[in-house]
């Protein structure tokens, strides 16, 4: 086996090896809370973070390197229909919820961020470091990142695990693509809080409508990054035709 082919497996490998490293981490730090009567929500998060932060110091994975903000074009759109996207979900969230939708909106927000780090963040600087331009490479990273991603949130719910599919791979492919977390964290944030007011709605787990809903905004966001960087192509050539 030379070099080239080896190169994608070595990589799964230590991808693979990232993972189980943020798992390992995060559940010695949860049991240590757990062992003085203090796991809670805010402790769980609190435990991701530490996890998350050792695994990225271990494996020496920069938290902004290379990641540039709203440098690519279509980004601010995509941001700009999460962002209206996530009031609506808020303002219909709020007569039931008040005051007690800051703090949630505040959860949601942290374990956006964490999670994209872990498994969008890590990855891509994983197969920038190997040099991986070759469509497996970028698949199979890709495979793995989803594949965690999907086996954290543990859904016994086959439309929820459809979603976080389709989510982890549109979120590692937006990584890719723009370089930035910053469009993958307001995805992620919004996917959250719409899914929330969905579930207020009765539109509950085992329809697909959350599936539906969600696969909406994702649609939304990866229409408006490929309009903006695509149709300035086109838009010459039509007029010439004109």
């Amino acid at each position: 086996m030379n070099s080239s082919d080896s190169g994608p497996l070595r990589l799964s490998v230590c991808l693979t090896g990232f993972f189980l490293s943020f798992v390992s981490v995060y559940t010695v730090v949860a049991l240590f809370f757990e062992a003085f009567g203090v796991l809670s929500g805010a402790v769980d998060i609190a435990a991701a973070a530490l996890a998350a932060a050792a695994c990225l110091v271990l494996w020496k994975i920069p938290i902004r390197g290379g990641c540039r903000l709203f440098s690519y074009r279509g980004s601010t759109f995509g941001a700009a229909i999460c962002c209206m996207a996530a009031t609506i979900a808020c303002a219909l969230q709020w007569p039931s919820a008040g005051l007690a939708l800051i703090p949630a909106v505040v959860t949601a927000a942290h374990s956006a961020v964490l999670e994209e780090l872990v498994f969008r963040r890590a990855p891509v600087e994983m197969l920038k470091r190997s040099g991986g331009q070759r469509m497996v490479a970028k698949a199979a990273v890709g495979a793995i990142s989803t594949g965690a991603f999907v086996l954290l949130h543990q859904n016994a719910d086959y439309w929820l695990v459809a979603d976080k599919v389709i989510f982890g791979l549109i979120a590692f492919c937006l990584t890719l693509i723009t370089t930035s977390l910053l469009l993958p964290v307001l995805l992620h944030l919004t996917s959250n809080l719409v899914l929330q007011s969905a579930v207020q709605f009765d539109l509950g787990a085992g329809s697909g409508a959350l599936l539906a809903i969600d696969s909406l905004l994702m649609g939304a966001v990866v229409a408006a990054l490929f309009l903006r960087t695509r149709m300035p192509e086109y838009l010459p050539r039509m007029t010439r035709t004109r």
